[in-house]
């Protein structure tokens, strides 16, 4: 009875302020309530690895508990740390001293009684997009797990050129467009999203090839109006990005 008790206490306090829908309770996208057992239940399974290296967590997808059985919905990325010789003793020791490499994984994480040490991993095939490091600017506030970007931002500034020159080479038409401003921007979890002023260029796609945007910003200037358009991309890839105007 008392072991009962202790249990239904604990169990008290990991359920504080979340969501019961019809027996099941879930929880969305790096809620911080869960992250923190995410990473936990993360580090428990690579460490019963006997080969292999240890994961970072990129993104928590959701998470959803029924029963006994927790199941998150993960991306994950490798490390350059071995399971059979690197000596850490937390998660936090795995994003202190040891570097992402590779693509991304998207992956399951399933546990039982609210016990992350008891956590098992499976994985699907690595996701094709890369995660690029970049540096975040310190002056971007976080607010609600997203972070925002200005026109001032100059590193990400710099990325959405990009992302607007991958986009334009795939095309067979048109001319090249060069970004005028950032009206507002943002990333959550995977996700870069841009809402920006782009100018159009007397560069034609089909007759000039550039090999880089520096190329042409330098070659071809902007010129009439300025028009809306949305940039995406994910992973912090902008190789891989979209544009809408």
């Amino acid at each position: 009875m008392i072991s009962l008790r202790l249990c239904i206490y604990e169990t008290c306090n990991y359920k504080f302020n979340i969501q019961l829908l019809g027996g099941t309770t879930r929880w969305g996208r790096d809620d911080p309530i869960v992250l923190p057992k995410a990473q936990e239940a993360l580090f428990a399974s690579d460490l019963r690895q006997k080969s292999g290296v240890f994961h970072k967590l990129v993104t928590l997808e959701e998470s959803s508990t029924m029963g006994i059985s927790t199941t998150m919905k993960v991306f994950l990325q490798d490390t350059d740390c071995l399971v059979s010789s690197a000596v850490l003793f937390s998660y936090s020791d795995v994003l202190e001293k040891c570097e992402g490499q590779g693509q991304l994984k998207e992956c399951t994480i399933e546990y039982k009684y609210l016990t992350p040490s008891t956590a098992t991993l499976s994985c699907e095939e690595e996701v094709e997009e890369v995660i690029e490091q970049i540096i975040v600017p310190q002056a971007a506030p976080m607010l609600g797990g997203t972070t925002k970007y200005t026109d001032s931002d100059s590193l990400v500034k710099e990325k959405v050129k990009q992302a607007i020159f991958e986009s334009d080479r795939k095309k067979t038409r048109g001319t090249y467009l060069v970004l005028d401003k950032i009206v507002e921007g943002s990333t959550m979890g995977i996700s870069s999203s841009f809402q920006v002023l782009v100018k159009e260029t007397a560069c034609p796609i089909r007759v000039k090839a550039f090999d880089s945007y520096e190329e042409v910003y330098a070659k071809c200037p902007g010129f009439g109006d300025s028009k809306k358009c949305t940039v995406e991309y994910r992973y912090l890839d902008p190789t891989k990005s979209t544009v809408e105007c």
